[in-house]
């Protein structure tokens, strides 16, 4: 992220954030936005290359799902993300929607 203000406000107004370290250096964090009962939105997910296919973004998903059980989990995946999502039981959800701040509400 080249925008550390921007950052900062995106990890302020999330209510679920869980991390994952090695020997203290950040290596892993999930972000999320949820009401821990019907629904719990990943906003983010990133683990350092350095670290990936060691299980950390399994871990982390399941972390969120153990803080929101009866929660269904939403996520907006990365083009290049979308085989590990499938691996873990994810699967489209056709109901979707996007409008970017640079688009006009009509």
């Amino acid at each position: 992220m080249d925008n550390p203000t921007q950052l900062q406000r995106m990890i302020s107004g999330s209510n679920l954030i869980i991390t994952a370290r090695v020997q203290g250096k950040l290596v892993g964090l999930l972000r999320a936005l949820s009401d821990f009962s019907y629904r719990c939105f990943i906003a983010d997910l990133a683990v350092d290359e350095v670290y990936q296919k060691q299980g950390i973004g399994k871990a982390l998903i399941q972390e969120a799902r153990n803080s929101a059980e009866d929660a269904r989990l939403f996520l907006f995946a990365a083009e290049g993300a979308i085989p590990f999502y499938r691996k873990l039981g994810f699967y489209p959800h056709d109901h979707t929607y996007q409008l970017k701040p640079e688009d006009k509400l009509l």
